[in-house]
């Protein structure tokens, strides 16, 4: 109807098409073909020559994990370069719906509205420990309890990071009040805190291995978590 031309003849034979709407089919085809090729380029990604990964990722991730699990992506596609930014989790949710990241790993629970186009999938869950330097009187112990914490000096993330909002929520379901030290937008900087002092910090494993290995620091479990 646009184009004001008849695509297709009825008869009693049937229908066939003019010669408007035979050259109308063969770019279809042609168009059908193109979308197909596109879909595919973009869907596999070994295909593609060269490109960029936008990845978003919380400190202790970016810092810890992801360097490790970048390189093994490499080493697999080595046309692809992964572009990492670190943030805290909010932002990172913002970047993702604003399509300025194409992939965001956080740390900790994220609740979003059922409305928002994000989809979750969860790679690993992680245990955190009590992590404490020699200065301190839990360094000998084995493990702790939640209540053996109270009225302890507590070395955290800052305060909109999601990892001490779950921190902060565990505490307070748990009647477990922690005099907060100081308060730190990276995980080294809370780890030297508490080498060098009788604070303690709330950690996963993975970002003390190191200094556990060497003696500067101790990991406790905590009994009945």
């Amino acid at each position: 109807r646009e184009a004001q031309t008849k695509l297709v003849e009825r008869s009693a034979r049937g229908v066939r098409l003019t010669a408007p709407g035979k050259t109308l089919y063969d770019y279809a085809q042609r168009i059908a073909i193109l979308a197909t090729e596109a879909e595919a380029a973009v869907m596999d990604v070994a295909q593609l020559a060269a490109g960029e990964v936008l990845l978003g990722a919380t400190p202790g991730v970016s810092v810890y994990v992801l360097a490790v699990w970048v390189q093994s992506f490499t080493l697999r596609y080595p046309q692809r370069t992964v572009n990492v930014q670190t943030d805290i989790t909010p932002h990172i949710v913002e970047m993702l719906l604003a399509q300025r990241l194409e992939i965001g790993i956080v740390e900790g629970e994220l609740n979003l509205a059922p409305t928002t186009p994000l989809a979750i999938h969860e790679l690993e869950c992680v245990e955190h420990f009590v992590v404490v330097g020699r200065k301190h009187p839990f360094w000998t112990l084995e493990s702790v309890t939640l209540d053996d914490l109270a009225g302890h000096t507590l070395i955290t993330r800052q305060r909109e990071s999601q990892t001490r909002i779950w921190l902060d929520d565990i505490l307070a379901q748990n009647g477990i009040r922690l005099r907060i030290g100081a308060e730190f937008d990276n995980v080294e900087s809370i780890k030297r805190a508490v080498m060098a002092g009788t604070a303690l910090a709330i950690l996963p494993n993975y970002v003390v291995a190191d200094e556990t290995g060497l003696g500067l620091l101790r990991a406790l479990p905590i009994a009945g978590s």
